[in-house]
């Protein structure tokens, strides 16, 4: 990898592999993932999950970025501003739900995520891209879902990340890179919604 592509696994990378492989029930090969958005964990998360196997499903507001998400891998796209109700789409789409969520919404989202999910399910709670709304806990309970937080991770998973990276030859996408004194037009763009994978700062 380059340097700048390993940049993107110490936190982001080591995250998307503990939501999908270090919890009770570590994804399993032919399972089905939810990966919200086109953000840096989530676009490693669908890398870390087509290459155990599993399939992937993505959401988005961008068509475009829905398509560069089908170029690396993804099954199945849904953009939830035409389908509000993506939950369902989820649903239909994967015949039985998913059975990992990589859930980078918060509060906003969870709702959709618990519709989504297959009967013994996870999801993986990890940001608060979306902070307002009322999480409706049943959905989770009549699944016999499980929620669990999700921090980063320990230097164990970042060793197994990185075996799986090499033995698979994950190459992480690094949308844009920035020189140092284009710092501030790195974290502009990182905010914006061109946004896509990870944005670097080269040292």
């Amino acid at each position: 990898l380059s340097y700048e592509q390993a940049a993107t696994l110490p936190c982001a990378g080591v995250t998307a592999w503990n939501a999908l492989q270090e919890g009770a029930c570590p994804l399993q090969k032919g399972a089905w993932v939810l990966v919200l958005g086109t953000g840096g964990v989530s676009i490693l998360a669908l890398q870390i999950a087509k290459a155990a196997g599993a399939k992937v499903v993505v959401t988005s507001s961008s068509d475009a970025k829905l398509d560069r998400a089908r170029a690396l891998g993804a099954d199945a796209v849904v953009n939830y501003r035409d389908q509000p109700d993506w939950g369902r789409q989820v649903l239909k789409l994967t015949g039985a739900g998913a059975n990992h969520v990589v859930e980078v919404g918060g509060q906003g989202t969870v709702n959709q995520s618990m519709t989504s999910l297959a009967v013994g399910g996870e999801i993986a709670l990890i940001g608060v891209l979306s902070p307002q709304g009322d999480a409706n806990l049943r959905q989770l309970m009549v699944k016999a879902g499980r929620l669990r937080g999700i921090f980063v991770g320990s230097s164990g998973m970042a060793k197994r990340l990185n075996a799986a990276v090499e033995r698979h030859n994950i190459l992480p996408v690094v949308d844009k890179v920035f020189a140092l004194d284009e710092a501030k037009a790195a974290f502009d763009y990182h905010s914006s919604s061109d946004s896509f994978a990870k944005t670097v700062i080269a040292l």
